[in-house]
C-alpha cells in the first residue's frame, strides 16, 4: 500500500511541478490539490486539468497539500489511520520517503 500511496504522490507532485511552470506558482493552501482539476479564478496562466480526478489514497483518505514555512510544498498520505504522526501501516507518506 505504501507503494501506490508514494506512486500517487509522486504523480501529484508532478501535476504541481507543470501548474507551477505554466502559472508560476504552487497553489495556495486555500486552493490545495483542488486546483490540479479546476482552475481558481485568481490563478492566471492556468492551462488544466492537471490530472482527471484526485485520487484517494489506499486507506481511502484525500492526500494532504502541505505548503512548508520554506515555501516549499509536499503531498502527504497520513497512513492507514488517516491521522498525522504514526508509525507502521499508519505512518504518514511522503516524497521523498522519511
Amino acid at each position: 500500500m505504501r507503494t501506490e500511496a508514494l506512486s500517487n504522490i509522486m504523480a501529484l507532485e508532478a501535476a504541481l511541478a507543470r501548474l507551477h511552470l505554466d502559472t508560476g506558482r504552487y497553489p495556495t493552501p486555500a486552493e490545495g490539490l483542488a486546483c490540479l482539476v479546476i482552475k481558481p479564478s485568481a490563478m492566471k496562466g492556468w492551462m488544466g486539468p492537471y490530472v482527471s480526478k484526485l485520487p484517494l489514497d489506499p486507506w481511502q483518505h484525500a492526500y494532504v497539500y502541505v505548503v512548508r514555512k520554506d515555501g516549499q510544498i509536499s503531498v502527504v498520505s497520513y497512513g492507514g489511520d488517516g491521522r498525522k504522526g504514526g508509525k507502521g501501516d499508519a505512518a504518514d507518506i511522503t516524497h521523498p520517503e522519511n
